[in-house]
C-alpha cells in the first residue's frame, strides 16, 4: 500500500528576488526566483537534501466585501538534476470577513515529489479550515 510522505524534519529555504508584474489595489501578480537548499529527512532513515533554484509565482486578489483570494505555485528543482529530482509546492486559500474583527477561511496545500520515498505517494494534498482574529 502506497501512503503520504512522512516526515521526521524538512527545511526549504530559498532566498532570492521578486518582481510585482501587476500592483493594483485590488489585484497583485509577482514572481520569484532565487537559489536554495532542500533538506528533507523521512521517518524510516531516508533522505532527499540538495541545492535548488526556485521558481515561483503568487497572485492575490481582494473583491469588494473584503474577501480575499490567494494562489501560489513554486518549482524546486535539484541544480544537477532538473529533470527527474524536483519539488513543487502550490496553495490557494480564501479569506472572507464574518464580522469586523473575525475572518472564515480555507486553505488548500498540495506537496508533489518527482521522486519520492519507496512506498509512498507523489503528492500530498492538505485542507484547513478555520476562523482567524484580524487586529
Amino acid at each position: 500500500m502506497r501512503r503520504n510522505p512522512e516526515f521526521k524534519s524538512a527545511n526549504r529555504s530559498v532566498v532570492g528576488l521578486g518582481y510585482r508584474f501587476i500592483n493594483r489595489e485590488n489585484l497583485m501578480i509577482s514572481g520569484r526566483s532565487g537559489p536554495g537548499y532542500v533538506y528533507q529527512r523521512f521517518f524510516g532513515g531516508e533522505k532527499d537534501n540538495y541545492f535548488t533554484m526556485l521558481f515561483g509565482g503568487d497572485l492575490e486578489a481582494k473583491t469588494s466585501n473584503g474577501s480575499q483570494f490567494r494562489l501560489g505555485v513554486e518549482y524546486l528543482p535539484e541544480i544537477v538534476d532538473w529533470k527527474d529530482s524536483y519539488l513543487i509546492r502550490s496553495f490557494a486559500d480564501w479569506t472572507t470577513p464574518i464580522i469586523g474583527w473575525l475572518n472564515f477561511k480555507i486553505a488548500l496545500f498540495n506537496l508533489y515529489y518527482s521522486s519520492p520515498p519507496e512506498d509512498t505517494e507523489r503528492n500530498t494534498f492538505t485542507m484547513t479550515a478555520g476562523l482567524s482574529f484580524r487586529f
